[in-house]
């Protein structure tokens, strides 16, 4: 007999204590803190849009004169140092979508930045001796920062309040942001005229910043999920978003198509930008 009573005493606590849990679950202050998260992730990303396009912006000016002058004012050789960076960009695509999903969009933003951190620290080492540390740098810059754009994208994605505005809206505002930065790192930077290093050091320095930026103010959006009748739920688990798009005949076909768009334009362009500073340098 006792030990019916002591069961049921303690199947009676755990009923209470999973009723207090299913209470605290459905406070609204639950979802108020999810909804302030995301918006702190918005205005985060406007930040790091703005700083990260004049950065940009500051580097790839300098980058292929740069390129250009290191690979011995060579035309082929520059066409193929810059195509590199452009097929690292997306080959490691499918396995850092994977990685993602794994572990989580802000610890690959987080670890992802300082591996094109160091990608940037070595181009101040490069010379005509020591090429190798530029293909190094190009993968190294390249991969992180793949991976850091997908994750920005997929965390503005999950972060927009679809109630008041669409995704095309925030994208399009972010983009907004992002290319009116680079209008004002072009200018900066025909108004200058500075060392190569000196852009370079300027795109290290907002690296880091929008680094420090992702570290303390992106939170994940959604660790949890407001289900049907408020209920929260726990968000699932294992779903694999990167095979969602290559499921799609069509999306496959337009993705390949457009990826040799990209390669055989970006060889094209390096090699008239490269002929451009030869002619008129």
């Amino acid at each position: 007999m006792k030990t019916n009573r002591t069961v049921k005493i303690v199947q009676t606590v755990k009923t209470a204590k999973a009723k207090e849990t299913v209470k605290i679950m459905k406070k609204p202050l639950n979802s108020e803190i999810i909804r302030k998260s995301k918006r702190r992730n918005l205005y985060a990303f406007m930040v790091k849009n703005f700083i990260t396009g004049f950065g940009d912006s500051c580097a790839n000016i300098a980058y292929i004169p740069f390129v250009y002058e290191v690979s011995n004012y060579n035309l082929i050789l520059t066409g193929l140092l810059v195509t590199l960076s452009v097929m690292m960009w997306f080959i490691p695509a499918p396995i850092s979508g994977k990685l993602s999903d794994k572990f989580g969009r802000k610890k690959m933003m987080v670890i992802s930045r300082p591996i094109a951190i160091i990608g940037i620290i070595l181009l101040f080492f490069v010379n005509q001796n020591n090429l190798y540390l530029l293909v190094i740098s190009i993968i190294l810059r390249s991969v992180g920062y793949m991976s850091v754009n997908i994750n920005n994208k997929i965390i503005v994605s999950e972060s927009n309040d679809k109630s008041n505005n669409g995704l095309g809206h925030i994208f399009g505002f972010m983009a907004f942001i992002y290319f009116s930065s680079t209008i004002a790192g072009a200018i900066f930077v025909n108004r200058t005229g500075f060392d190569y290093n000196i852009y370079f050091l300027i795109f290290l320095i907002f690296s880091i910043s929008s680094w420090i930026i992702t570290i303390i103010w992106i939170t994940e959006p959604n660790p949890v999920e407001c289900g049907k009748n408020g209920r929260i739920t726990p968000q699932k688990k294992g779903w694999k978003s990167w095979k969602v798009i290559f499921k799609n005949p069509k999306v496959k076909t337009a993705i390949i198509f457009l990826t040799l768009d990209i390669f055989v334009w970006e060889i094209s362009n390096s090699v008239i930008v490269a002929g451009m500073q030869s002619q008129y340098a």
